[in-house]
């Protein structure tokens, strides 16, 4: 029997946690709900779709739906993340990487992401902030091809720091931001204010100094 909708689930079958200077030992969480048929919400999640590591060190896309596998914790790696519904639509996400756990529930599989660097939910975020998505995967291109070697890039991915990679990242991109041909245009000093923002705002949340690597030495 599916438990009353304002007792266990979100309205839209997933739920955003993003932790605030007043609750400094929270961390990023995506929750979703998947269940094995809709089940009256604003939106009803079927699948979960994201990037983990294999059992041999590797990366692949899992596909998570109900009824549960046999595992249920992954170790899941920086990308984008696509929520579907069972009417067809899509919610997607950028992850930085974190932890995945599951539990089987008798009409639903809980699944809660963790992580200590931010995940956005590219649905909410300004038009302006796409540009994150774009800056991300030019960025994961052109250190994959300074690699010349998929799988030492794989592993680099797995090893990293989701917070370091957040941060730097974040640095290559606000200097990038800040150089002749971009400085003059208002969205791309807008993102660079936002980062700036973001970083001050994480450190103050995770209180211990982490030694920050560039992004050349993590990936």
């Amino acid at each position: 029997m599916v438990p009353e909708l304002n007792e266990e689930y979100p309205a839209w079958g997933y739920f955003f946690h993003y932790p605030n200077i007043e609750h400094p030992g929270g961390a990023f969480q995506l929750d979703v709900y998947l269940t094995e048929n809709p089940i009256g919400l604003d939106f009803n999640p079927k699948t979960f779709e994201l990037s983990v590591e294999t059992e041999f060190g590797g990366i692949e896309e899992v596909k998570l739906f109900y009824p549960l596998s046999e595992k249920n914790k992954y170790h899941v790696v920086a990308g984008m993340i696509e929520v579907v519904s069972h009417e067809g639509d899509r919610e997607s996400a950028l992850t930085f990487g974190g932890k995945l756990t599951l539990e089987k529930h008798d009409d639903y599989i809980y699944c809660k992401l963790v992580s200590p660097a931010p995940i956005y939910e590219i649905t909410r975020i300004p038009e302006s902030h796409m540009l994150l998505i774009e800056e991300l995967e030019i960025i994961i291109a052109e250190r994959k091809a300074a690699l010349k070697d998929e799988k030492e890039f794989e592993k680099r991915l797995i090893k990293v720091d989701p917070l370091n990679l957040y941060i730097a990242f974040s640095q290559t991109l606000i200097k990038k931001f800040k150089s002749p041909g971009y400085n003059r245009q208002v969205e791309y000093r807008r993102l660079a204010r936002f980062l700036q923002d973001e970083v001050q705002r994480l450190c103050k949340l995770r209180k211990e100094r982490l030694p920050i690597l560039p992004l050349e030495k993590i990936l």
